[in-house]
C-alpha cells in the first residue's frame, strides 16, 4: 500500500498512509469492559511503566519526529513483527508566520490523535548540538507535540535521537539512510517511507516497543 503524500493541510482521511485497520476500543479489562485511560502524563525514557501500557489486547503507539516544517509521525501496532499502520508527514509553510503554523500543526497532529487513538505517544527528544534556529524551531513543535497528546489525555515517553537510533539499529551514531534500511527490514516493508521524517517516526515508535520489551 502506497505511504501517504506530503499535504500541507490535512483533511479527515487524507492523511493515512495505509489502509485504516477496524479499531475499537484497545484497553479492555479481562471481563470485557473498558480501562482507565493513563492521563497525558510525560515519562522519560525507561521510566514508562509496562504494565499501565500492556493493560489491553494490543498496543498502539504513535511515533513523532517533531518539525516546524515538517513533523513526521507513525503508527505502530505492537506484534512479532510489529505492524505499520499509518505514518506520514504533517507540513506547514514556512512563509506564514509561526503562531499560525504551530496552531496549524496542533489541529493537524489532534486529528491524527483523534482518529488513531493511539495508548502511547513516543517523541524524538530535540537535538540540543544543532543549529540555534533550527533547536527553537524543532522545540516549538515538540511543545505542540506534548500538548496535543496531553490534550487526549494520552501519556508521552521522550528518547533522544541517539537512544532510538541504538535501538532500531545496534549504532546510536547511525545515519538516516541505516535508519530507514532497519525500518524497512523489521516493519517489513516493500520501499523506504519517504520523507525521511516518516521513517524517523516509525524508528521511535520502533524504540518505544523495543524498550518495553514489546515484540518488534
Amino acid at each position: 500500500t502506497p505511504w501517504a503524500s506530503s499535504r500541507t493541510r490535512m483533511r479527515p482521511n487524507g492523511w493515512s498512509a495505509m489502509a485504516p485497520p477496524s479499531i475499537g476500543p484497545r484497553h479492555r479489562t479481562r471481563d470485557g469492559r473498558a480501562a482507565p485511560r493513563e492521563t497525558g502524563r510525560i515519562w522519560n525514557a525507561g521510566e514508562c511503566p509496562r504494565g499501565r501500557l500492556l493493560s489491553g489486547v494490543h498496543m498502539f503507539v504513535l511515533g513523532i519526529d517533531p518539525g516546524l516544517t515538517r513533523t513526521g509521525f507513525g503508527l505502530l501496532r505492537a506484534g512479532h513483527p510489529p505492524e505499520a499502520v499509518a505514518a506520514g508527514v504533517i507540513r506547514t509553510d514556512p512563509a506564514r508566520d509561526t503562531p499560525s503554523r504551530l496552531a496549524e500543526l496542533f489541529d493537524d497532529l489532534s486529528a491524527v490523535i483523534a482518529e488513531r487513538r493511539p495508548d502511547v505517544v513516543a517523541v524524538e527528544r530535540i537535538f540540543t548540538n544543532r543549529n540555534l534556529q533550527t533547536a527553537l524551531a524543532v522545540g516549538r513543535a515538540s511543545g505542540i507535540v506534548l500538548l496535543a497528546a496531553a490534550r487526549a489525555g494520552i501519556p508521552v515517553v521522550e528518547y533522544r535521537p541517539s537512544n532510538v537510533k541504538l535501538s532500531v539499529t545496534g549504532d546510536g551514531s547511525a545515519d538516516k539512510r541505516m535508519v530507514g534500511e532497519m525500518v524497512v527490514r523489521r516493519l517489513r516493508l516493500d520501499r523506504p517511507p519517504r520523507p525521511a521524517d516518516t521513517a524517523d517516526a516509525l524508528a521511535v515508535a520502533l524504540c518505544h516497543l523495543q524498550t518495553l520489551r514489546v515484540p518488534a
